[in-house]
């Protein structure tokens, strides 16, 4: 029997964010603002899965629309990637140069400001302290892990976050569209879940799943608030 997935914050490979903006100006513009005050549009990523020799691939690409005040108050966003998922029984980047992270902004590269290594993720601070960002700026984010499937018993899982709860802003929509290559697919069980909303939450009302010719789509239904996500779970054959 396969078990049915639970949406816990401790269980998940999380893709999070825990400070969304940075606000470096000793003197704000606008004395009353605060550099989390900003949403995002919508959230789209494309997840491909692949198997390697000794281990599964997964890479990543994210488009961010932020929409930032009028006046001066973000430099840009910070992305937080853990490196370990399913509790820690994976360890899907061992170094920060293993992700090869890229980012950019508006079709351009973006400047990655500062870079660290926190608890169990790292952290890319993205923006230039010396430039105020107006309106709506579009990032796209690229990054990939290893060894991101877990074995069940008598099945093999894939358990994904996809914003992540840290984010205190909201997200107008959000769609992770997965992609699987042949070998996979013929291997790939009929069960998959999708749930969004706060660490903890079950909830599948707010998702749809949507087959397509490799894979899935898996989209909100409505916006989410801040600290809301979506996470996908797919199951294949043992081995």
């Amino acid at each position: 029997m396969k078990r049915i997935p639970y949406f816990n914050y401790t269980t998940l490979a999380v893709i999070c964010q825990i400070v969304a903006a940075f606000f470096l100006s000793a003197t704000p513009v606008n004395a009353a603002s605060n550099a989390d005050d900003f949403q995002f549009t919508s959230f789209t990523a494309d997840y491909y899965l692949e198997k390697t020799t000794d281990a599964s691939k997964l890479k990543v690409t994210e488009q961010l629309i932020a929409e930032f005040p009028d006046y001066d108050q973000n430099h840009g966003i910070e992305r937080a990637i853990p490196f370990t998922n399913q509790d820690g029984a994976n360890l899907t980047a061992p170094t920060i140069g293993d992700l090869h992270f890229t980012a950019t902004r508006n079709g351009q590269p973006e400047v990655i400001a500062d870079t660290s290594t926190k608890n169990n993720y790292y952290l890319f601070r993205l923006g230039d302290t010396d430039q105020y960002l107006h309106g709506d700026q579009k990032y796209q984010l690229e990054y990939e892990f290893t060894n991101v499937i877990t074995d069940q018993n008598g099945f093999q899982e894939l358990y994904w976050d996809t914003n992540g709860t840290g984010w205190k802003q909201p997200f107008g929509q959000l769609t992770a569209r997965f992609h699987l290559d042949q070998p996979l697919l013929d291997h790939l069980h009929d069960d998959t879940w999708c749930y969004v909303g706060r660490q903890g939450s079950n909830n599948q009302s707010r998702c749809t799943t949507t087959k397509t010719d490799d894979g899935f789509i898996f989209t909100t239904t409505n916006s989410l608030a801040s600290h809301e996500n979506l996470t996908f779970v797919i199951n294949f054959d043992a081995g």
